[in-house]
């Protein structure tokens, strides 16, 4: 699909009346949803609004014990390693790109926030207090989604968080808007908590290392009205509603991820706190599954409108929204209520 030269839709110039009030509300469902599943979070882009999880002390509890997932990537955290992942994430986007396929949503946004990464980390030598662990931490990462990804293309097992998200970008009524967030949330609220506590919590002098990954938030608010814009040009004229309405959505998407991984941070401390307990470590287990499983429910429910098809794959496919065939939905005094 390459660069798209069309640039942002806005209502009116390709769009029925009927398809402007179903994209909106598929808008506002999607913002709604995001401010409801956000947690306290990092608001610096916002004058005025305190830096949350930066003022949250660690768990004092918690040790430089580490729980391992069974197999390791770049453990001594070269800056090699965020390229590498970079290229992968480049390569993996690319031919979803060219089909217009759903999974390209969160694969751009994953690939444009690992850009940033890397840019940061390569330009700004004292960003973070340890880069080469953060490096290790995004690799690790990284390659969790990779491995799910691949599973769910061989038709293997996968959690649950990450079976929802992928059935749900198979359904051509599901907006961008929904698969942006389903990825994330099962990327963030599933996977993190696993990455983090796979690489440690703490310093060898016994420090914690959230300052670091809070520091995660500061480039990811960078991204966001660029990262919205380029959705918006390539798959759904939601994302362009969102810009539109800036920077209440952005600022609504940037907390809810803040305070995304503010909650994976307190899910790795307990793992680790759990380590050397089984039945309280499965426990643990247990809990993150169901939690991020029902977040992405949640997702799902508000984010699937019905006829969305007609509006989002031809747009992606031509760049234009269609004029006629996108039905008005119906008024509210013609709705049964009861």
């Amino acid at each position: 699909m390459g660069a798209n030269p069309r640039g942002g839709w806005t209502p009116g110039r390709a769009a029925t009346a009927g398809s402007v009030r179903v994209v909106a509300r598929a808008a506002l469902l999607a913002i709604l949803v995001s401010v409801a599943l956000a947690g306290p979070a990092s608001a610096d882009h916002v004058p005025g609004v305190p830096d949350w999880p930066g003022l949250a002390p660690p768990r004092p509890d918690v040790s430089g014990k580490k729980v391992p997932l069974g197999f390791d990537v770049c453990p001594r955290g070269q800056l090699r390693c965020p390229r590498r992942v970079v290229g992968e994430m480049n390569q993996r986007w690319e031919p979803l790109d060219e089909d217009c396929d759903h999974r390209g949503v969160f694969a751009l946004t994953y690939l444009r926030t690992t850009e940033e990464y890397l840019r940061t980390v390569s330009s700004e030598a004292h960003f973070f207090s340890r880069p080469k662990w953060v490096n290790h931490e995004d690799a690790v990462f990284a390659e969790l989604y990779f491995r799910t990804y691949d599973r769910f293309v061989r038709g293997d097992r996968i959690p649950e968080a990450w079976r929802i998200a992928f059935d749900a970008n198979a359904s051509p009524n599901v907006t961008g808007y929904g698969d942006l967030l389903l990825g994330m949330s099962a990327h963030i609220n599933r996977d993190l908590p696993y990455a983090l506590a796979h690489v440690g919590l703490r310093k060898r002098d016994g420090r914690s290392r959230k300052p670091d990954h809070d520091r995660v938030n500061a480039f990811l608010a960078r991204i966001g009205e660029p990262l919205l814009r380029e959705l918006g040009d390539r798959y759904d004229p939601i994302f362009d509603l969102a810009v539109a309405t800036s920077p209440v959505a952005e600022t609504a998407a940037l907390q809810t991820v803040f305070g995304w991984r503010e909650n994976a941070w307190r899910n790795a401390e307990r793992l680790v706190v759990a380590r050397d307990h089984p039945a309280q470590l499965a426990a643990v287990r247990r809990s993150i599954e169901l939690e991020a499983a029902t977040i992405g429910q949640a997702i799902v429910a508000v984010s699937t409108m019905p006829a969305y098809a007609q509006i989002r794959d031809p747009y992606c496919r031509t760049g234009a929204l269609p004029t006629d065939s996108v039905p008005a939905p119906p008024p509210m005094d013609a709705i049964p209520t009861g």
